[in-house]
């Protein structure tokens, strides 16, 4: 929930399009100021949903997804932990 909500707030700020930022950085700075000790960042997200025949727009979400994952992966103090999406139905609310 608590990247969810950073990345909305990322957007946000940045007018529609994610701010570029050191996550490492961030996360240090962020423990230093609760007092506590930046050991490790455990990075949890799941793929953009990809249909059985991907539109223009899933192609190009999943390859900015695996482009973020590359560059997650290459540090030594992330694990990235993969979940996965499923489409049940599109719901409309009142």
């Amino acid at each position: 929930m608590q990247v969810f909500y950073l990345n909305k707030l990322n957007k946000h700020f940045g007018g529609g399009i994610p701010i570029r930022f050191d996550l490492i950085k961030f996360s240090k700075r962020l423990a230093g100021k609760e007092r506590a000790i930046f050991k490790h960042l455990f990075y949890y997200l799941a793929p953009p949903f990809q249909s059985s025949n991907p539109s223009e727009q899933e192609k190009t979400k999943k390859k900015r997804y695996d482009s973020f994952i590359e560059r997650l992966s290459q540090s030594n103090e992330i694990t990235i932990r993969k979940g996965r999406c499923q489409k049940i139905k599109d719901i409309v609310l009142p």
